[in-house]
């Protein structure tokens, strides 16, 4: 787990297949924000993840490495039925990576540029915010 100390974080190519410590990369999901995100299989723990890893094109930059490091910090400490839960937060092969629960779903952005929602719908995203 990252703790409260520098780390310099890089970015490597990600591929299906491969291995980083324990955990197998699969298909792409998506590629948001500062992160590439892949379903995972964690094969010490046999269960299916997301891993996360920080995208090549933003390596470059320390404010974003920054920015990485503080977001996988602070999704570690948060547990909630809303927020995905945090299995793992490390670096390997000069990788910075947050391993979570697996998403499933669209995001909500993807749901709005579908259409308007629902007012039941929208009433529920709200109480769960």
């Amino acid at each position: 787990m990252v703790e409260n100390r520098k780390v310099k974080y890089a970015a490597m190519a990600i591929t299906p297949g491969t291995r980083i410590g324990p955990y197998e990369i699969g298909a792409a999901r998506v590629v948001r924000g500062i992160g590439e995100v892949y379903a995972a299989r964690d094969h010490d723990k046999q269960r299916d993840v997301t891993f996360r890893v920080l995208r090549v094109d933003f390596a470059a930059a320390p404010d974003r490495l920054a920015r990485f490091g503080q977001e996988s910090q602070a999704a570690a400490h948060l547990f909630h039925p809303n927020i995905l839960t945090v299995h793992d937060v490390g670096t390997d092969a000069e990788a910075a990576y947050i391993v979570s629960e697996p998403m499933d779903g669209q995001t909500l952005r993807e749901a709005l540029e579908a259409g308007p929602l629902p007012a039941g719908t929208v009433t529920r995203y709200v109480t769960d915010l």
